[in-house]
């Protein structure tokens, strides 16, 4: 395999190669709800890590115990409290015993809540669900992400809340009666992230999330820090809706920086703030990775065990699960882990397996499950590599180049859901989607293919060309550079790197290319296929696979969660389906397609509409 070549990008933006990563995934559990949130803690006293996870349409909190070889069993805590969100881990009542705090957005009003679960025997075995606020309290908002730590210096854990409000609760010590709400500050958006951190170094805690239309910290400037008395300071304006926040001391100078995700402007992005004054007064934005489209989680952690930190993150709109590696000097390098994650909701990160790693946690909000991925734990041994016509190659303006691309799984059986993904690093460091496809890897396969690629709109200067591919949830990818030189009357109008709707066929090996029987079957089990074309415009068509006669519905969602379509509702027969969703009266944009069999199917894919 090459080495990725990555090129300087200026005035320090990030150098944004995604390198292949020999990851291996291990499967948790399957069959969740909508699950939104992954967190990680020894609940039951054995030492092993064990999970928490939260779904939002199940309405259920449940943690996973680890028997410490790679086993889980679950164990449902809260059923039926249909969205669920966030939680946070700590010791709340001070007994030894590692409690659970949650915040619950609801369908409406009358389901606002926060509250903690009390590890009663320390074992996990017992717990009882005490009220934070909820909405007969008032006041409460919509809430999304919920911090433990002790806001008013009294010993005792409090709690931050963040959603269509912000505040903190003061922990009353009884475990019954309500939290006192003690400060708040009203939102624009809803379902933003929050965060605690001494980010002035006066030995306080201050908290940060965001205000109006970007970030802003708050300052506890009361006499005996009791939390009465607030001051905001702007960290960055124009940072839409940060869905999540974490802090460390990303370049080592001591103070604590901040690492957010959210919307900025048309996209979602992954930036880096530096507490460039040590003080809170003076921060430096960094935008580390664009593209990430709906951006849902973020975190900090030593990744690479080289004692600078790093930072990881989820993308709920992209599948797609990274991290970027700091690589000193403000610049950080993006490593793509999966890409095929459907609805990647959240992630941790923790060393679950009691190895010498950190291993990365997370849950897929519309693939119903959750897993981790080990690092140097590959399982399927895949091989991609990519070799250009030339090398160093350069390509007149308007033109186009051909490039070999070799990819292979070693260590397969059957057929895995698989996905690739062609883009490119442009100058500005950004990522530019050219196509992603899912398919279907069978065992054996071998792709040995010459594609074409032209560059219509692109601007002379270097670019980089990318390949990845997931197959269950095994990412590799490869890359190599590209120069666009000059050229007279070229045609440089359009996208800068046209959909050349790549054909992604496979060569069986030998031993594949025995006679297949022609007589069509019956699929042994409910799925949705992947659409095709995709992108589509106006049309594109649906594949439902279905065993026997079942009660099929299939509908259409907007970004903001709205039904735009109602593909099919009714009895169907089994046999393979195919459905056509017209979205001639729909914008541009992404679109959420959700077929549903009554306890057989809920599956969910993404399709773009480009016009």
């Amino acid at each position: 395999m090459k080495k990725v070549v990555a090129f300087c990008l200026p005035l320090l933006l990030v150098a944004s190669i995604a390198s292949a990563q020999d990851w291996g995934y291990m499967a948790v559990g399957n069959n969740m709800d909508g699950p939104i949130d992954v967190q990680v803690a020894d609940l039951n006293g054995d030492t092993f890590p064990d999970l928490v996870t939260t779904t939002y349409y199940g309405g259920t909190l449940s943690w996973w115990e680890n028997d410490g070889d790679a086993q889980y069993t679950q164990h449902d805590i809260l059923t039926n409290m249909p969205g669920l969100v966030r939680v946070d881990l700590d010791d709340i009542d001070a007994d030894g015993n590692i409690d659970i705090a949650y915040a619950r957005e609801g369908y409406g009003p009358a389901d606002h809540r926060a509250g903690w679960l009390s590890n009663d025997n320390g074992d996990a075995s017992v717990w009882t669900d005490h009220v934070i606020s909820d909405q007969a309290q008032g006041n409460m908002g919509m809430p999304w992400q919920i911090e433990l730590f002790d806001m008013d210096s009294d010993g005792d854990l409090d709690a931050a809340i963040a959603g269509s409000q912000i505040g903190w609760f003061r922990n009353p010590g009884d475990g019954v009666s309500y939290w006192n709400r003690t400060d708040a500050d009203f939102n624009e958006f809803q379902r933003v992230g929050i965060a605690k951190g001494d980010f002035n170094g006066d030995g306080r805690t201050d908290i940060v999330s965001a205000r109006a239309n970007g970030i802003a910290w708050w300052n506890d400037l009361s006499i005996g820090s009791n939390g009465t008395n607030w001051q905001h300071f702007s960290v960055g304006n124009n940072y839409e809706h940060p869905k999540a926040i974490d802090v460390g001391d990303l370049n080592g100078d001591g103070d604590l920086d901040l690492v957010a995700c959210g919307d900025v402007g048309d996209g979602s992005t992954v930036s880096v703030f530096e507490n460039f004054s040590g003080t809170g007064s003076s921060w430096d934005r960094i935008d580390i990775s664009w593209g990430f489209y709906g951006v849902m989680d973020i975190g900090v952690a030593d990744m690479d065990g080289d004692g600078d930190l790093d930072i990881y993150g989820a993308a709920l709109g992209d599948d797609e699960v990274a991290w970027w590696e700091n690589l000193g000097d403000h610049n950080y390098q993006k490593h793509v882990i999966s890409i095929l994650y459907n609805g990647a909701s959240a992630v941790a990160a923790a060393n679950i397996d009691m190895d010498d790693d950190i291993e990365l946690v997370g849950v897929a909000h519309y693939a119903a499950r959750v897993g981790f991925w080990d690092m140097n734990s590959s399982v399927y041994g895949l091989v991609l590599d990519l070799t250009p016509s030339a090398d160093p190659l350069q390509v007149p303006q308007g033109g186009t180049f051909d490039y070999d691309l070799y990819f292979t799984a070693t260590n397969t059986t059957g057929n895995l859901l698989a996905q690739y993904w062609i883009y490119a690093i442009l100058q500005n460091g950004r990522e530019y989607n050219i196509s992603k496809e899912q398919f279907t890897y069978v065992s054996g396969n071998i792709f040995d293919l010459t594609l074409n690629q032209a560059v219509n709109g692109a601007p002379p200067g270097f670019f980089t060309l990318c390949v990845g591919v997931d197959v269950a949830n095994e990412y590799v990818t490869d890359c190599f550079e590209f120069e666009v030189v000059p050229a007279q009357n070229a045609d440089i109008s359009g996208d800068i790197f046209p959909l050349n709707g790549y054909e992604w066929v496979a060569r069986p090996v030998a031993s594949e290319t025995a006679d297949l029987s022609s007589n069509e079957t019956l699929p042994s089990e409910y799925a949705l296929n992947a659409a095709y074309p995709n992108p589509f415009n106006p049309t594109t068509t649906l594949n439902i696979a279905l065993p026997e006669t079942a009660d099929l519905t299939v509908v259409a969602y907007n970004v903001a969660g709205q039904q735009v379509a109602e593909i099919a509702n009714g009895q169907f027969g089994a046999g393979q389906h195919n459905l056509t969703f017209d979205a001639s009266n729909l914008a541009s944009g992404l679109y959420f397609i959700r077929a549903m069999v009554p306890g057989q199917l809920n599956a969910t894919q993404k399709v773009m509409l480009v016009r």
